[in-house]
């Protein structure tokens, strides 16, 4: 375990006595031989006598003892995880105004290689895949729903060149920025796929609930029911050569928002969310926990059925016999 924050940041919190970052790091005191909570209300000291620590136990290891006023030991309540702390942090990131990795570890007042290490551990991407990643999203969201060119859309997302920003966007979308734009005129999206693309594996595992009643695998299609932001739709995908034509049943009643969440559960169900090869995901991330909690301990065909039950109960009908996956509210509701 190593700190995660830079040696300046810390000590403006340590000396503005942060009590946010409580837990975050320990304060060690070279020439007291203490180890403090950085809200601690003891007299501060030099900055030159300051050494931080991760944890108590590594404080506790380079043979310093716990403060008596602020008991570090005892701090343990509302401790924030690493993980929740880095990722609250990067919601605020301006991502437009953020150039490059290393204004990144900056404005998240981090080393480079703790970023590295975060993004490795919680998102299995570089720091520079993920801006790329938000750029584009940010970019996709801007031609949905402004009357910007595609050249305005890229510069004012943070891209140099328009052809870094055509071909960033054609591999993180799978389709170019006009054919997105496009798309709610002709209420189709068209994706797509990877060379090699492994169909009748994706196949297999999008038709292993043969009962399911959230979607049904044909010949040369799937059907799903899925919850868009407008409400619940039956969606095909029609596949095609190196193509996913992407159908909702009622297109005249999508937005921009419908359009965005439409393509990223197509993306998660086919497995094109930026992985080494494509592997389905479950598309909607509450129905990827129910799916976790139902299968605990039985087997596959047991958990099947109950989920068959949970979406008999409080699913979302969209029509076709099928109906869309529980969201939170409905089951919370039962």
């Amino acid at each position: 375990m190593t700190v995660t924050f830079t040696r300046e940041f810390m000590l403006e919190r340590m000396f503005a006595g942060d009590a946010a970052f409580d837990g975050l790091f320990y304060t060690g005191v070279t020439s007291t031989g203490i180890y403090c909570l950085p809200s601690c209300r003891a007299r501060k000291p030099l900055a030159g006598n300051v050494v931080f620590h991760p944890c108590a136990a590594s404080a506790r290891a380079a043979g310093l003892r716990a403060c008596r006023r602020c008991q570090p030991d005892a701090f343990q309540a509302g401790v924030p995880v690493e993980e929740a702390t880095f990722t609250a942090a990067l919601a605020r990131v301006d991502v437009p105004g953020v150039l490059s990795v290393k204004a990144l570890a900056r404005e998240l007042n981090l080393s480079g290689s703790a970023l590295h290490r975060l993004f490795r551990e919680q998102f299995q991407c570089s720091p520079a895949d993920w801006l790329t990643r938000r750029r584009v999203e940010l970019a996709a969201a801007r031609l949905l729903t402004s009357a910007d060119t595609a050249a305005q859309v890229a510069f004012a997302v943070g891209f140099g060149s328009l052809s870094a920003f055509g071909a960033q966007f054609r591999r993180v979308m799978h389709l170019t920025p006009q054919a997105l734009r496009a798309a709610a005129r002709a209420g189709t999206l068209r994706l797509t796929l990877p060379a090699a693309y492994p169909l009748e594996l994706v196949r297999r595992d999008l038709g292993r609930d043969p009962l399911g009643v959230t979607g049904l695998v044909g010949e040369d299609a799937v059907s799903f029911a899925w919850t868009l932001p407008g409400g619940p739709q039956v969606v095909t995908v029609q596949f095609g050569g190196q193509d996913a034509t992407v159908r909702p049943s009622r297109p005249e009643a999508l937005s921009g928002p419908d359009w965005l969440a439409l393509h990223a559960l197509a993306e998660r169900a086919l497995g094109l969310r930026g992985l080494s090869r494509p592997v389905p995901l479950v598309p909607e991330f509450f129905d990827g926990l129910v799916w976790a909690v139902v299968g605990q301990q039985v087997t596959f065909q047991q958990a099947c059925t109950l989920r068959r039950r949970l979406v008999d109960r409080c699913g979302l009908p969209a029509g076709n016999g099928l109906s869309a996956p529980p969201t939170a509210q409905a089951v919370a509701a039962l």
